[in-house]
């Protein structure tokens, strides 16, 4: 689970199908379904030994096999494949073009004559127009969910949809639909957290459509060499850092604590997982965030929606250099009668973003002060 996209981008195309003579009414979800599932694919993260890494979604765009996702879907994968509904795979993939920034990716598979979605004009969306997500979240392959767009967020000039609309692991890169049955955005990110209310992002589809003109036919290994270098093993120690712990995909090391244990993600949505009983500390990626400010907002929203009798503890820190701006902060309330303090912090490093929600039940100013040493070694 991953990351807003947030540079300007002059779209100079228009690929948006042409509207049946007289205004369009709204469809039933049901019939959204029945006519848009066979597009909607199944994308699996693999590692070097062919086993599955992670699960995504996609749909089909153009019938020789273009299919849009999200960037992270697909990130650190050594290999790629691709299921329909029908139950057809492919496993030759290349990669379009991507766009971390943004959580795109554009695949381009061998399909002949394979079923499309149809694609809406995300500009015309609003706050509290009704939107409906299909995804495969867990594996549950084509699960259906509506909701409303419940904010639009402008970052740097640039769209995202705050929607209700539920958004789990394995449903990230899958379509977004107006009430016309149209793709109007790709359901990319939530913030999850112990006790934490879910706050669910799309992209407009409208930053997908001009890198569906790329002629690039690139591999993983290609995009890999582009984005970042190589990965380390997750949780493999350096030399100089004994106490260095690197998540599965190689995209966030931090300097773990002692008497804290690292690991593989316990939460929906966090890269790594950090443990001392009864504490319980989260780190997240977004790729595509490079405003601190307004990472942190919605962290601190997500936290305050989460506990009663919310207040701040500690001011809001400041901190960073250069391209590295941080900010956190601490917070106390109660969850279920019990104290509790919470974290949040906010970094922009040359990866994306990163967000940190720690909950301490009690208060602990050992821990507390553990948790912001920790957040500030994430690199």
């Amino acid at each position: 689970m991953r990351t807003t996209r947030l540079t300007a981008f002059l779209l100079g195309i228009c690929l948006f199908l042409p509207a049946a003579a007289g205004a369009q009414e709204k469809i039933s979800v049901k019939d959204i379904v029945q006519r848009e599932s066979p597009a909607i694919v199944s994308i699996y993260n693999l590692d070097a030994r062919g086993e599955v890494r992670g699960t995504g979604t996609g749909f089909i765009v153009k019938a020789d096999g273009v299919v849009i996702t999200n960037f992270h879907v697909i990130e650190g994968a050594q290999g790629l494949l691709i299921k329909l509904k029908n139950g057809e795979v492919y496993d030759r993939i290349w990669v379009m073009d991507f766009d971390p920034r943004r959580d795109i990716a554009v695949l381009k598979t061998q399909g002949v004559q394979l079923p499309t979605v149809r694609l809406g004009d995300s500009e015309k969306m609003e706050q509290g127009d009704w939107c409906v997500a299909i995804g495969n979240p867990k594996g549950l392959e084509h699960t259906v969910s509506d909701g409303l767009v419940s904010a639009l967020r402008v970052i740097e000039g640039n769209k995202m949809f705050q929607i209700s609309v539920p958004i789990s692991p394995g449903s990230s890169g899958g379509p977004l639909y107006n009430s016309r049955g149209e793709v109007v955005g790709i359901t990319t990110a939530a913030l999850v957290g112990e006790g934490v209310q879910n706050l669910n992002f799309a992209v407009p589809v409208k930053y997908a459509l001009p890198m569906l003109e790329s002629t690039e036919r690139m591999t993983l290994a290609d995009v890999a060499a582009q984005y970042h270098p190589a990965p380390s093993a997750g949780g493999a120690a350096s030399a100089t850092d004994v106490n260095a712990y690197t998540d599965l995909t190689g995209v966030a090391t931090i300097t773990v604590e002692p008497g804290w244990t690292a690991g593989p993600p316990t939460v929906q949505g966090a890269v790594i997982s950090v443990l001392k009983e009864p504490s319980n500390f989260q780190i997240m990626h977004f790729g595509g965030f490079q405003d601190v400010s307004s990472l942190f907002q919605m962290g601190q929203n997500s936290v305050k929606s989460s506990l009663k009798k919310f207040k701040s503890d500690s001011p809001l820190l400041q901190g960073g250099a250069g391209t590295q701006p941080v900010l956190t902060q601490f917070f106390t309330g109660e969850v279920k009668g019990v104290k509790m303090r919470a974290f949040v912090g906010a970094m922009i490093t040359p990866k994306g973003g990163f967000m940190g929600f720690a909950f301490i039940p009690g208060g602990s100013l050992v821990d507390s002060e553990a948790v912001n040493r920790m957040f500030l070694s994430l690199r």
